[in-house]
Formats: structure tokens, sequence, C-alpha cells
């Protein structure tokens, strides 16, 4: 069995307490940093589960740079930074610069090296999003200047590499490699069910939220009894697309509870600059991108992008979120009289970005169908979870434009929509098994087990080429 050695330079983290709480403060750390065996619930306590497959591997925490608490048979030494996708360099199509976070991960760096530990890994990973290859030549020069030393950059699932330095520079050194990890469940199940913090409890779901807030009962906004639930707060292409498609929809929207607090129209614009003057200049890039990527699409007609700019310049659709200010926590208020969910992605392109949008409705009891990037669907399964691929076609996830990933989910949803009654109540009940399923896992965290497997496989593999 391998040992492995989770190094820190201070108490459960490589920084210390004063410099993470002003990386807290700047902005460097959009959410509570954790020990990676506290964040993976490394533990070997029987009464709780084993989060890990117990013959892989045993792990022995080292704080405090105690080098003298290695161990060192059969062991690998793995240094955890979790940048959470701030970025550690600014690329260019030619070079990259440092930014201010990234010139301390740097430092940083510079005296782990410096303590000549055997066999050690420095795992770069994004705890809160996929990885963004911002910083591949970064990572080639680190790697490239220490061929000794074995270097895994890790997000959940992976964005576009727009300037192709992963394939150019990254890829060429052969002891740096990327390993995707569905991070962002680990992080949604410790915060939603593990912590003892009751605020870090409503971070990302209102678990026992069942009664309608103020904001909803105040406008009279208490949704009806529906088949789907649809909510989007920033506007992102596919969001758009979809959006776009189902307000057009020959069926309309009467049978969805539909949230879209996104909006261009000029009094929806003057309210949010009013309130929240800085995220303003985020939200309008928001609109901006999301249009360039749907111009981009080249399977996108005039016409459909004129329906988007449209929609774009319609009112938003409210239901419990009336300002920017409002991060848009769900409570089981808002999913108990819905049949489905439909979870649009945190991102469009790239692969396998699974994060809280896809295990809401887990949490909640409800089936979902979920599209944006590719490789969402497989991702979940990986770590077994259900995906009702026995209920209906999930095939359009694989297609390679979003344009047909996005067309194929309102696809799938125009068929069943348009099911009679009793055909429907079939299919919902249909799901049952698979949403209990699913829920148990969520509650649980025992989707830990194949997703931590199958991360330390590879990155046990990798240390020792």
């Amino acid at each position: 069995m391998i040992n492995i050695n989770i190094f820190y330079l201070h108490n459960g983290f490589q920084f210390d307490e004063d410099t993470i709480q002003r990386h807290q403060s700047s902005g460097f750390l959009g959410r509570p940093p954790l020990p990676l065996e506290t964040l993976l619930q490394l533990s070997e306590d029987p009464e709780q589960g084993y989060a890990i497959d117990p013959d892989m591997c045993q792990f022995n925490v080292v704080n405090d740079g105690a080098t003298a608490q290695l161990k060192t048979d059969n062991q690998i030494t793995i240094v955890p930074i979790d940048y959470q996708s701030f970025p550690i360099s600014n690329e260019t199509r030619e070079y990259y610069t440092l930014s201010d976070f990234g010139k301390e991960i740097d430092a940083t760096v510079k005296t782990i090296l410096a303590l000549n530990m055997p066999n050690t890994v420095l795992l770069f990973y994004t705890s809160t999003e996929p990885y963004f290859f911002d910083s591949n030549i970064y990572f080639a020069e680190l790697g490239s200047a220490n061929p000794d030393i074995k270097i895994i950059v890790s997000g959940s699932g992976e964005t576009t590499d727009h300037h192709g330095h992963y394939e150019r520079h990254f890829k060429r050194i052969k002891n740096v490699t990327m390993i995707p990890k569905l991070w962002y469940l680990d992080r949604v199940h410790w915060a939603t069910v593990i912590s003892d913090n009751k605020l870090i409890n409503q971070s990302h779901i209102k678990l026992n939220e069942t009664e309608y807030p103020k904001v909803v009962t105040d406008r009279n906004m208490e949704p009806a009894p529906n088949k789907f639930l649809l909510t989007t707060r920033n506007c992102r292409s596919h969001r758009l697309m979809f959006g776009t498609m189902i307000e057009n929809s020959r069926h309309g929207i009467s049978d969805i509870t539909y949230g879209r607090f996104y909006s261009m129209a000029p009094n929806a614009l003057y309210r949010i600059s009013k309130l929240a003057s800085e995220e303003y200049p985020y939200y309008i890039e928001l609109f901006a991108k999301a249009l360039q990527d749907i111009i981009a699409e080249e399977d996108v007609d005039d016409v459909f992008l004129a329906k988007c700019v449209k929609s774009l310049l319609e009112l938003p659709h409210y239901i419990d979120m009336m300002d920017i200010n409002d991060r848009g926590v769900p409570g089981a208020w808002l999913y108990k009289d819905c049949d489905i969910v439909i979870a649009p992605g945190g991102e469009a392109k790239g692969y396998g970005y699974v994060d809280e949008k896809q295990m809401i409705p887990m949490f909640f009891k409800k089936p979902f169908i979920t599209f944006g990037c590719k490789g969402l669907y497989e991702e979940l399964k990986k770590v077994h979870f259900k995906v009702f691929e026995d209920c209906w076609p999930i095939e359009f996830n694989t297609y390679d434009t979003l344009y047909e990933r996005v067309q194929g989910a309102f696809n799938v949803i125009e068929y069943i929509r348009s099911l009679d009654s009793y055909t429907w109540n079939q299919l919902v009940k249909k799901t049952e098994e698979d949403v209990e399923h699913n829920y148990q896992m969520c509650m649980s965290g025992s989707f830990r087990r194949p997703s931590n497997n199958n991360f330390f496989k590879e990155v046990i593999e990798h240390a020792s080429n």
C-alpha cells in the first residue's frame, strides 16, 4: 500500500491565517478554503464510511512544515494548493505574466521546492470551478525547470483552451498533467451536510426553507404546481439560447415555473445598476459574452440570433430574485411543486463541468435534464449518479456544437411536455427510484468514494511514472 503525505507549510494550508484572510478580502478566494483531507473527507473512521478504498493508500497529514513527520517508505508527498480559479497568470497568445495572487503562489512554491522533499507532487486545484486554461505556460515552465517533481492541475471539468497553450506547452512536459475531479460536488456536500456552521449550510442550498420567502409572498409570486422548473440567474450563451427557444415554443411557458433574472430591458438595468454598482459591469459583460458566443456558432442563423436579442431585451421573469445582490440560493419551497427540473449547466463550452446546478435537484428529490458543455452526464455517471437515460434521451450531450446540444435538450423537453396526462404521470413515476438513489448519494456523500478512487488512482500513476 502506498503512503500519501499531505503536506502543508502552515496548519492545513500553504499560507498562514492572516494571508488567507487577506486573500478572501481581496477576492482571490471566493469560498472558505478547506484542507484537502477535509474537503475530500479522507477519514479512516469505519463508522463514517471510507471516502476512498482503504486498500488503495494511507494518508499522513503533515502541518506547519514539519518535514520530520513525513513517511518515507513507499510514499508520495502531495502539496495541495486550492486557487479557486482566480488567475495565477494572465496569458496572451504569446506568453504570460503572473497575477498578484500568482506571484504569492509562485513564492510559496519556491519555498516548498527548497525543502527537497522526495517524490513531491504539487497539486494545483480549484474546488469551485473548472480549469480555465489560463496558466498553461506557467505550469509548463515550472515543470520543465523542476523535472524531479510532479505537477497535477485539476478542476471540476475544463473550459476551452482559447490560446492553444495547453497543446503547445502544457502537454509536452511529461511531469505535468491534468486530472479532472468533481471538486464542486465535494464542496457543496461538505457545506450543505457536514459543516456545523448554519450560514455555510445555506451557502449553496437552503434544504430546510420550506416556507415562501417574504419577497415572494409580498408580490404574490408563489409558484403554482407545474410540470417543469427552470431558473437562471446569470446570462450565459446556452441559457440565453434555451430561454429563447422556450419563450418561442409552440407550447408557451404555462407548464414551466420560469425564472429568468437576466435582462437588458432599460428599466431592469436601471434598477440593477442602482442596487449593485460593483456587480453591474460584470453583469453587462455576461450579456456581451453570451451574444458573442452565439454569433460565433456556425449553425446559428440570423433569425435565431435576432430572437435571442429580442429575448434579452424583454423584462425578466421574476420569482424570488429581485436584484443582483441576491445570490440565488434556492430553498425547498421552490422545488416542491414541480415534476422535472431543467438545469442549465455552469459552462457552455469545454468538458464535464458539473457543479451545484445538477446537485440541487438531487437534494430536493427531483429528476433533472441538464445541458451546456459536453460530458455532464458522463462525469455524473462516473461517480455513480443516475442521469435518467432510461426515461428520456440524453445523447444530445455528446453533440459537437453548443447549438446542437441546446437544441437537442429543447427537443427532448418539447417531446415529453407534449405527452398525455397518463403517460406523463407514468414517466414521472419511472424516475422515482433513480431520484431516491441520487438523494441518498447526496445526503450520505457516497459519491465521494468512486470520485476519490478515480482521482487518487490517476495521481498515484502520474507520481510513479
